[in-house]
């Protein structure tokens, strides 16, 4: 009895989900395969060996995956715990301010600034002053435009810890004080929308993991 059934185009499933040539063969990535949808939809089975198609670059390990909301450290800036949106919209990440004020001290740009990183504690608070990397113009989600000063710090997510440039603004109305965008996250994370806080809470005192 023939177990498969035919589908558009010259290949064929098997009826345990493996895509077959005509003759019943499993498909290989680089095999020839006349049927566009096969070509953009090729999906190899667990267990079988992966090669990628030419012109696609394989990636160097797994991305680990990311909530759509996750707890953060930032220590360089005194901020122990802040939750970020994981924001796949947005290119640039954000970080909430007030008292933003850009100077110059021994020929060297400036910005100092305060940080509440808990809305529902606003007597904590983290007061900055770090060198200024660039000041650009960012629109937001509503279609505004304005310039903005950016700063780069390391930050802290669960073992993970790299630099991120931020822009500074203030994010009064806004839920979350910190929005971390694609730039921050590529090559890096992969988003999944439907969970949160993948990570779980740092310690009051987030310290980067020891090597």
């Amino acid at each position: 009895m023939n177990n498969r059934k035919t589908v558009r185009g010259s290949s064929s499933i098997s009826r345990r989900g493996r895509p077959a040539s005509a003759g019943g063969a499993p498909i290989s990535a680089d095999s020839t395969c006349h049927s566009f949808r096969f070509r953009r939809r090729l999906c190899i089975w667990p267990g079988a060996r992966c090669e990628y198609l030419p012109g696609v670059s394989s990636p160097v390990s797994t991305p680990d995956a990311l909530g759509w909301r996750e707890w953060l450290s930032i220590p360089e800036l005194g901020i122990s715990r802040i939750k970020a949106k994981i924001d796949t919209g947005a290119r640039s990440s954000c970080l909430h301010t007030r008292g933003l004020e850009v100077y110059e001290r021994e020929d060297e740009r400036r910005v100092r600034f305060s940080v509440h990183p808990l809305p529902k504690k606003p007597d904590i608070v983290a007061d900055c002053d770090l060198p200024l990397v660039d000041c650009r113009r960012v629109r937001d989600s509503g279609g505004h435009e304005e310039e903005r000063p950016f700063i780069r710090v390391p930050v802290i997510l669960g073992p993970h810890v790299w630099e991120v440039e931020f822009s500074l603004t203030s994010r009064d109305n806004m839920k979350f004080r910190m929005l971390l965008g694609r730039t921050a996250m590529k090559d890096r994370f992969l988003v999944n929308p439907s969970l949160s806080y993948l990570f779980g809470k740092p310690a009051r005192s987030a310290r980067p993991p020891q090597a």
